[in-house]
């Protein structure tokens, strides 16, 4: 089995990617000065910076699909059928 040759991004290592950045470093110079890559630098400082979205209900997640034809704007998408309320019988 092959050893991983990978460095691991570890929290120092985080912290000095920040820094560096908020001095306005790109990130291939933070990337040459931390010897990783680029993508490296950039995934890890993006994942970081994106705020966590708080969970969402079911209800709210669930979008309505569009077919293709729908989108090429071929076919009008159809409308539900409104449930009717029945009376209450006395």
């Amino acid at each position: 089995m092959k050893k991983d040759k990978r460095r691991k991004v570890t929290s120092e290592i985080m912290e000095k990617m920040r820094k560096l950045r908020k001095e306005g470093l790109t990130y291939a110079k933070i990337a040459d000065e931390l010897k990783l890559g680029q993508m490296t630098v950039y995934n890890y400082l993006k994942k970081k910076e994106k705020p966590i979205e708080e969970e969402k209900p079911a209800e709210e997640k669930k979008e309505e699909k569009v077919g293709f034809l729908e989108r090429l704007g071929l076919v009008k998408k159809k409308k539900p059928a409104k449930k009717e309320e029945k009376p209450a019988e006395v």
